[in-house]
């Protein structure tokens, strides 16, 4: 669902959940997590790549989950993940394939 490649300075994390138009679920959320505590740790890695695989760059939230009583707030843990991305001492970039 989430990739990471490491080439020198440049991480690039790739959305890969196609079936679900690459969707921020949960497990994704968490997975980006994940990925960004990798990136983090490697002194070497100056820009952050974030891409997708398939016709949809991100769905978004998954309101779904939140319907079915999973989340209570289906923002709320992209919320957490932008504050990180806002506080990286790495650049990010997105590009929608």
């Amino acid at each position: 669902m989430v990739e990471l490649d490491v080439r020198g300075p440049v991480a690039t994390i790739t959305l890969a959940d196609e079936a679900r138009r690459n969707v921020l679920s949960r497990e994704t959320l968490a997975a980006l997590h994940a990925t960004l505590d990798t990136v983090d740790a490697d002194p070497g890695v100056r820009v952050v790549v974030l891409t997708n695989r398939g016709r949809v760059f991100c769905a978004g939230a998954d309101l779904a989950a939140g319907a079915s009583g999973g989340d209570s707030s289906p923002g709320a843990g992209l919320a957490d993940l932008l504050g990180r991305v806002r506080s990286s001492r790495t650049i990010f970039v997105g590009r929608i394939a």
